[in-house]
Parts: C-alpha cells; sequence; structure tokens
C-alpha cells in the first residue's frame, strides 16, 4: 500500500512537472515570438534610419550647392557694383569738367559780340 501511495505521489509529480514543463514551453515560445517581433522591427527601423540618413545628405549637399551658387552670385554683384562705382565716378568727374567749362563760357564775352552791340 505505501508503495501504491509512494507511485501516486510520483504520478502527480511528473504530471506537476510536465504541466510546468508545457507552461514553461508556452512561455518560452511567446517569448520567441516577441524576440522575432522585436528583430523584425530592429530592422525596419535601422532601414528607416538609414533612409533618413540619405535624405539628409542630399538635402546638406542641395544645400551646398545653393549656397556655392549664392556666393557665386554675390559674388558678380560685387564686381558689378565696383564696375559701376567706378563708371560712376568717371562720369561725376566729366560732368563737373563740362560744368566748369559752361561756366567759364558765360563768363567771357564771346568774339563778336561787341560787335553786335554796335
Amino acid at each position: 500500500m505505501e508503495k501504491e501511495s509512494q507511485l501516486e505521489s510520483t504520478k502527480q509529480q511528473v504530471i506537476a512537472s510536465k504541466l510546468e514543463a508545457k507552461k514553461l514551453q508556452n512561455r518560452n515560445t511567446k517569448l520567441e515570438k516577441h524576440i522575432h517581433k522585436f528583430k523584425d522591427d530592429y530592422e525596419t527601423l535601422k532601414k528607416q534610419n538609414e533612409s533618413l540618413k540619405e535624405q539628409v545628405e542630399i538635402s546638406m549637399s542641395s544645400q551646398d550647392v545653393v549656397s556655392m551658387q549664392l556666393e557665386k552670385q554675390l559674388q558678380i554683384l560685387l564686381a558689378e557694383k565696383q564696375k559701376l562705382q567706378s563708371e560712376n565716378q568717371k562720369l561725376q568727374s566729366e560732368n563737373n569738367g563740362l560744368q566748369e567749362l559752361l561756366s567759364y563760357s558765360y563768363a567771357m564775352p564771346c568774339e563778336g559780340e561787341d560787335e553786335l552791340s554796335l
């Protein structure tokens, strides 16, 4: 009778161990699914990150091109401004000379003016 009791006890322990093993196996399966999902998410995020980095690089390079174009345009405009300032000074000098000549010609009597007044 004691052997039967011991067998029954052992049988229940085996059943309990099998149930515990089944629970652990189910839990392990769930954890493996979570790990697989996390790996997929990681790969997706990694690809998105690479794509965003490429977009930033493209954006930065296009900004560099725009910046270089603006710099060239500014240099051209500054050269044009210098040229116009130089030309303006030349015209100002010519204008002053012509005004002096005009003032001088008004101040001097004309030849033959005496003959006209007679």
